[in-house]
């Protein structure tokens, strides 16, 4: 009984952090926040294709540093894969910061910013924590998204600020 509360418990502090990282992450970087929002918005598709191409990029360059560095024992190898994890999670938490404030958007467009980004948050969240649905469908989808709208996001901004410059 106890252990079920506390996992409950953990459950229920887990959401109102990541919910809170979200608005955070919005409130903090909102031009890049925005700029990833707009290149999800406007190319959903190309986002999920790059974000699984380059996830697969950064998982192959992982292992494989991770391997070259077990075998070699050159211990100094495992920072590259270090690096790269947290560079990769960097970017997943702004990809899915605005795949949150897409599904508020989408849901509820009434609300003010900051509500519809709370809402679409708790969305994303409860529902990537259905059983096997939510956790091998749903999040992989969504961070899929997230990570190639991050990608798209740096390209859109050099071509604006081409464009810009001219």
């Amino acid at each position: 009984m106890l252990e079920t509360f506390g996992m409950l418990l953990l459950l229920i502090l887990t959401v109102i952090c990541l919910i809170a990282l979200f608005l955070a992450i919005g409130a903090l970087f909102p031009r890049r926040t925005n700029l990833v929002y707009q290149a999800l918005e406007q190319m959903p598709q190309r986002a999920l294709l790059l974000g699984l191409i380059n996830t697969l990029f950064v998982t192959a360059l992982t292992l494989g540093f991770g391997a070259l560095a077990e075998t070699t024992g050159l211990e100094f190898l495992l920072l590259l894969p270090l690096i790269l994890l947290i560079i990769f999670a960097i970017a997943l938490a702004f990809g899915l910061t605005s795949v949150a404030q897409m599904i508020g958007v989408r849901l509820n467009s009434d609300l003010s910013i900051n509500r519809r980004n709370m809402f679409g948050s708790l969305t994303m969240i409860v529902g990537c924590l259905t059983p096997y649905i939510g956790w091998f469908g749903l999040f992989i989808y969504v961070s899929l998204l997230g990570m190639g709208s991050v990608i798209l996001s740096f390209f859109r901004k050099d071509q604006s600020e081409k464009t810009q410059g001219e």
